[in-house]
């Protein structure tokens, strides 16, 4: 269907970019299915396309930035190709750029630099680009305020980021490399309270991300623990281990 639509619009077809666009996205996402990277290069190929003939000021520059953006990061995850991610960081760079505040959907874009930067720092390690990307869910989670439908998701990625980062200076810590790295993030009480937040407002009992985030919340509060040894992080992880048994009885 959307190639048969995109033959349909030929260069300098004016409506070309929107079926460039449809294509790209319908590539990517069989690509998350499939893991068939040549569907994800194509993907890439298409939305630079798109990009093309979307100058600034097109008012759907920023969507082409943030999808193109998107698929290289989907690609980096499969090639680990430092390029593929450092292009990405930059086209969702400038898709912020192009929803300064107060834009109704700049909360996307700090969402999808958040993300692509905790893929850069889960590669090239540098403490600069899980910090940026902290900053960016902050930022994301502070625009969507309860009861705003994507909420959750920038719970999870911040609780997600903080962890990225407090597991990283616990296994430097662990090396010796560096005296300063002892010490715990300041925000690691932050994911702590994000995580909990999705257990309690949005991933109820019997939600399918409820035991993956229940597993989260335990590492964060073991992290939390071996810093300060505080016996109440070690209470609550038995808690939570008792109350998953019952709810998996509620379930059989």
């Amino acid at each position: 269907m959307n190639r048969e639509a995109l033959s349909l619009r030929p260069h300098p077809h004016p409506d070309r970019h929107y079926s460039l666009n449809d294509l790209g996205v319908a590539l990517e996402s069989l690509f998350k299915d499939s893991q068939i990277v040549v569907h994800v290069v194509e993907a890439i190929s298409v939305h630079r396309e798109a990009l093309g003939l979307r100058p600034h000021p097109h008012p759907d520059r920023t969507t082409s930035l943030n999808n193109l953006g998107s698929a290289l990061d989907s690609l980096f995850k499969h090639s680990q190709r430092v390029a593929d991610i450092v292009e990405a960081v930059s086209m969702h760079r400038e898709a912020l750029s192009l929803r300064p505040h107060p834009h109704p959907y700049r909360h996307y874009c700090l969402n999808n630099l958040g993300i692509a930067l905790v893929s850069c720092f889960e590669h090239s390690r540098h403490i600069t680009d899980i910090e940026e990307a902290i900053s960016m869910h902050r930022g994301a989670l502070s625009l969507r305020p309860h009861p705003h439908p994507y909420r959750h998701r920038s719970l999870h990625n911040l609780g997600d980021a903080i962890k990225s980062l407090s597991t990283h200076s616990r296994q430097v810590a662990c090396l010796g490399s560096r005296d300063d790295e002892s010490q715990p993030p300041a925000d690691l009480d932050e994911a702590v309270a994000c995580t909990r937040q999705l257990l309690v407002e949005h991933y109820i009992e019997g939600h399918k991300y409820r035991d993956s985030t229940l597993d989260k919340l335990q590492t964060l509060l073991q992290l939390r623990f071996e810093v300060t040894g505080n016996q109440a992080d070690l209470d609550e992880i038995e808690t939570l281990k008792g109350q998953r048994e019952n709810e998996g009885r509620h379930c059989s």
